[in-house]
């Protein structure tokens, strides 16, 4: 097996959907997408959405409307599923920015009130730039969902699709999944200090 980085988010889905990559690693079950993806069933994590402000700009959330009225960000090319994403297109005003830097730095100039994108991802962001005094994190999730690994139904790799789930079933089930990520989240922190 060979990991490889083939560039931005929109071009890992049309290679996988070309079968030229294999599996891809990370990603939340959205219907177009299983038209040329074949999900594992068993996902790798939950991955919480949070609401990323600028410092001292936080404002009660509990609820999605708690978001109407105000200019959020999204990253380009992130997906919530379904409901979320039909909630944003019909009653938030959004903007879509590629890149958490850029999306960071627009809510540190004041264009935009919130940022929406995975709460790990912005984490690790944060803490390995020098934003992260400059940002906050609302306490309550937008949502959560699990993160799962879809294989090419363009590739020949499809056919390992069972195994693949009950290997990764063991793993969840004897916590190694959530010991790895730990481990190699502390091992991101250390390296980039």
């Amino acid at each position: 097996a060979k990991s490889v980085v083939v560039g931005p988010w929109k071009r890992v889905l049309l290679n996988a959907k070309h079968g030229e990559i294999d599996l891809v690693l990370g990603l939340k079950k959205v219907p177009e997408r299983e038209l040329y993806l074949h999900y594992t069933d068993v996902p790798l994590l939950q991955n919480p959405v949070a609401i990323f402000v600028a410092k001292n700009k936080a404002f009660p959330f509990n609820r999605w409307e708690d978001l109407i009225g105000k200019k959020g960000n999204l990253n380009a090319g992130d997906r919530f599923g379904n409901e979320f994403d039909l909630f944003i297109s019909q009653s938030l005003t959004t903007h879509r920015t590629k890149g958490l830097d850029a999306n960071f730095k627009m809510l540190i100039r004041g264009r935009a009130d919130y940022f929406i994108t995975g709460l790990h991802t912005g984490k690790v962001f944060l803490s390995t730039s020098n934003l992260q005094g400059e940002i906050s994190i609302l306490p309550n999730s937008v949502l959560s969902g699990p993160i799962h690994f879809g294989f090419s139904r363009s590739s020949k790799c499809v056919v390992l699709v069972d195994d693949f789930n009950r290997e990764l079933q063991r793993l969840m089930d004897d916590n190694v999944i959530d010991k790895i990520f730990e481990d190699n989240y502390k091992l991101w922190l250390e390296y980039k200090k």
